[in-house]
């Protein structure tokens, strides 16, 4: 599994707005947010496992795919 941390460019300066001076502060704020960011990749797995699930995406073939790209390339 890969996680993309996206930190704002304004991080330090938000950490030193916010008191967070300290390694171990910086640390933890981190930890944080990557928890959070698992937390949330594990929602969104669970979700697209429940969606693959359903019964209409089940029936969905290749050929279906095939014949629904056709008719969009031929403005229907």
């Amino acid at each position: 599994m890969q996680i993309t941390l996206n930190i704002p460019d304004n991080l330090p300066v938000e950490m030193v707005k916010n008191y967070i001076h300290t390694i171990e502060m910086q640390i933890q704020l981190f930890s944080q947010t990557i928890a959070q960011t698992s937390n949330q990749a594990v929602q969104l797995r669970k979700l697209f496992k429940e969606t693959q699930s359903l019964p209409s995406v089940a029936c969905l073939t290749d050929e279906d795919i095939a014949n629904e790209i056709e008719q969009v390339r031929n403005g229907l």
